[in-house]
């Protein structure tokens, strides 16, 4: 009995037409790959998030022209804020909303523009950028930010470019610019064209070299150091294990826990994960009360 091919009929497609048409029509093919590159696919809830959405408010963020659903687990604590990342959705914090909530943490997360419930076909680091921006003129600075994969890269680019935050957890991150354009071109077979064109197409919309979204290039431009968890599992089979040695190596104030046998999204469901998360954020709230009471006690 022949295995069932789980590679979607539309990638097949893609994954034949593409390296034929590098040849016949360079132009053709840098332009599909471009665009390509800039679509993530959907992906829908679970049933527990479903579950965990229902304590939460939902409300609706306009950005550019596009509607972006913000969840909104409130309360009277620190805020939190979780990132998704490519192809995945807000609701994969519900793990970490659940627990952290009932630590009466005030939790939020969203769906990026071309994601989850959020309208919208395409999208890119910058603009995911934008919106964290657009979010933190709303509700101020985070006591802590929760980045899974590109969600770390958006947590750290948007960091450098002056969101506030006391502690940082990066999860499963693609640390390294070059890893992800040599994963993608992988996934859809192709070549030297498609990677000049997008190279080409960064430079020219953004004005900024592509390697400057290299998460280990944006640590050089955070302006301060901040306390940082790095979480990574043996089996991730998307994003390698040494990517978060490398940023956790770089990262001035950090230390990584490594999982096994949990993948790169099932991670989010870890509950040791869960747990060390809502530790370490704890840790930092614990260390402002102390402080705050020893500069109460000097100026007494």
């Amino acid at each position: 009995m022949k295995k069932k091919n789980k590679i979607p009929f539309v990638l097949r497609c893609i994954r034949w037409a593409m390296p034929k048409l590098e040849v016949v029509s360079p132009a053709l093919a840098g332009n599909w790959g471009v665009k390509l590159f800039m679509t993530p696919f959907r992906t829908y809830p679970t049933a527990y998030e479903k579950e965990v959405l229902e304590q939460a408010s939902v409300t609706m963020m306009e950005h550019k022209g596009e509607q972006l659903h913000l969840y909104h687990w409130q309360n009277e604590g620190p805020n939190v804020l979780f990132l998704h990342g490519w192809a995945g959705r807000g609701l994969q914090g519900a793990y970490f909303a659940e627990s952290l909530r009932h630590k009466g943490y005030n939790v939020f997360s969203l769906d990026f523009p071309a994601h989850g419930a959020s309208s919208g076909k395409q999208t890119n680091v910058v603009e995911m950028t934008e919106v964290v921006h657009q979010l933190t003129r709303k509700w101020g600075g985070f006591h802590a930010v929760i980045g899974h994969s590109l969600g770390g890269i958006v947590t750290l680019n948007s960091m450098s470019e002056g969101l506030m935050a006391e502690r940082v957890v990066l999860i499963g991150v693609p640390a390294d610019s070059a890893f992800i354009v040599e994963q993608f071109l992988e996934k859809i077979r192709g070549g030297k064209v498609i990677e000049k064109a997008l190279y080409t197409y960064i430079q020219k919309k953004f004005q900024r070299d592509f390697h400057e979204f290299d998460a280990l290039n944006i640590v050089k431009r955070l302006p301060k150091k901040f306390p940082t968890l790095v979480i990574h599992d043996d089996k991730d089979r998307e994003v390698p294990v040494d990517l978060s040695k490398r940023l956790n190596f770089v990262l001035p104030d950090s230390r990584m826990v490594l999982t096994k046998g949990w993948g790169h999204s099932r991670i989010l469901s870890n509950p040791e994960v869960v747990m060390k998360v809502e530790e370490f954020i704890s840790q930092g709230e614990i260390a402002q009360t102390i402080q705050e009471e020893m500069n109460e006690e000097k100026t007494s």
